[in-house]
């Protein structure tokens, strides 16, 4: 580790870990939301992607 190194961002997140059958997903976050979407994959996609982009960062 270099002399600036910290620890401390790393401690406020959270370890998420999803497997499915053929694939996994893991990643590190704040936190997650979730809600219920009807559609088809692609529109949706398109609209998730482009609320991530647009979304200012928080922090939980």
């Amino acid at each position: 580790m270099h002399s600036h190194h910290s620890d401390k961002p790393w401690r406020e997140l959270h370890h998420y870990f999803l497997a499915f059958h053929d694939e996994m997903f893991e990643t590190l976050a704040a936190g997650i939301e979730t809600r219920l979407v009807h559609g088809t994959l692609t529109p949706l996609l398109n609209e998730l992607t482009k609320e991530l982009v647009e979304r200012p960062f928080r922090k939980a």
